[in-house]
């Protein structure tokens, strides 16, 4: 009997051990009959390209979303980045992507890529391409743009609540028409707010020019607490750091109440207790629907427009940072403790600053939602109109 047991054993594990080979076999068979799909995305960055910790930031992570969520799907994506150093590279960089055939979609990220997208678009018809922050009018381009004039009032009026100056500004990059909306949105939101409150708010603004120069936004910053402002939102990219960082080293050595607001990604985790809210530009979502449209489909030139309804842009709060934290964790390497402390940091400075105003505050998102309340669109005919109604030049 314990021989039989045994043979009948070993034949057992014998027919196991085949049908592995099998499957095995078949399994083989089957990825070699039906091979991951390849895929090359080509992303071009705006000038300044990584580590803005914002814009351009947002877009590598946007492509990233969309490649991990192509691969779950079976594809093999690569992507390509490209940083310029100048806009006099445009062309012949974008004109040298898409003369090689390889690329299944080119995302252009910036106002700034507008006229050599144009110019390369029309040459190459079959490429598929993208751009954030403005529209080509062309059949092959996935036009992404935002109406962050109306993210920019929900912070706007934030601002104007929680100043106890009746002063408060922005500092942008360079002046193009993308960032106008920036600016009279915020001065329209903390106009809207400073009515609703019974108080009489400034909104100051200067354009420093630059989207990749600290100093330069520490300068204006400066200038900005000089004449009593007490809180800064900081449109202008990595330039915007240096304003994150004025407000957070003139508070600490004066005791005095200041605050900085960030913009594109969530920037409360960068001097915790000091930044308001940031106004959340979801760059990573417009690079990643465009990147997915192209691969999966369905494709089609035109233009999408991200609001506030849409999700597009809108205020970030405590909750938000869990995110974040995530991302600190991986690409930054830090602890557990300095997460709790950045949360805890920054969910008390909320409860205390801003939480007394938010059933104002979500009644200014509820009508924009619902277009009630409508931030204007500032133009090259109404910019001027625009600034006169709702703000003050930085005279520096």
């Amino acid at each position: 009997m314990i021989r039989v047991n045994r043979l009948k054993g070993k034949n057992v594990f014998l027919a196991l051990f085949l049908t592995l080979i099998v499957v095995s076999s078949i399994w083989v068979s089957y990825s070699q009959a039906t091979p991951r799909k390849k895929v090359l995305i080509g992303v071009l960055f705006d000038i300044g390209g990584r580590g803005d910790l914002s814009f351009n930031d947002m877009a590598w992570y946007g492509s990233q979303l969309a490649k991990e969520e192509l691969e779950r799907e079976g594809y093999e994506v690569k992507v390509k980045y490209y940083t310029p150093r100048s806009t006099a590279e445009y062309v012949p960089v974008l004109e040298q992507f898409a003369s090689s055939g390889r690329y299944a979609v080119l995302v252009c990220v910036g106002f700034l890529w507008t006229d050599a997208l144009k110019t390369v678009a029309k040459k190459y018809k079959e490429q598929k391409f993208g751009i954030i922050d403005a529209v080509v009018d062309l059949p092959n381009v996935l036009s992404v743009v935002y109406r962050e004039n109306e993210g920019s009032a929900i912070v706007g009026a934030v601002a104007a609540a929680v100043s106890k100056t009746g002063k408060i500004g922005i500092v942008l990059g360079m002046e193009i028409p993308v960032l106008w909306k920036f600016e009279i949105g915020y001065g329209f939101g903390a106009k809207w707010m400073a009515k609703k409150l019974g108080k009489k708010v400034t909104v100051y603004y200067y354009y420093t020019g630059s989207f990749s120069d600290p100093a330069r936004g520490r300068e204006a910053a400066s200038a900005m607490l000089a004449q009593g402002v007490d809180v800064i939102y900081a449109a202008a990219g990595a330039t915007g750091l240096g304003v994150l960082d004025e407000v957070y080293n003139r508070a600490k050595s004066t005791g005095k109440r200041l605050f900085a607001i960030g913009v594109d990604a969530d920037q409360d985790w960068i001097h915790p207790g000091y930044i308001l809210t940031s106004m959340r530009k979801k760059v990573d979502l417009g690079v990643k629907l465009i990147i997915l449209r192209a691969v999966k489909g369905p494709w089609k030139g035109g233009i999408l427009s991200l609001g506030v309804k849409e999700g597009g842009v809108g205020m970030t709060t405590p909750k938000d940072l869990d995110i974040w934290l995530d991302f600190l964790r991986i690409a930054k390497g830090y602890g557990e403790s300095k997460l709790k402390d950045i949360k805890a940091k920054v969910s008390v400075m909320f409860e205390k600053y801003v939480m007394p105003y938010m059933s104002l505050i979500n009644e200014l998102r509820e009508g924009i939602i619902n277009g009630t309340i409508k931030p204007p669109v500032p133009t090259s005919e109404t910019i001027e109109k625009l600034r006169a109604e709702y703000m003050t030049p930085l005279g520096i």
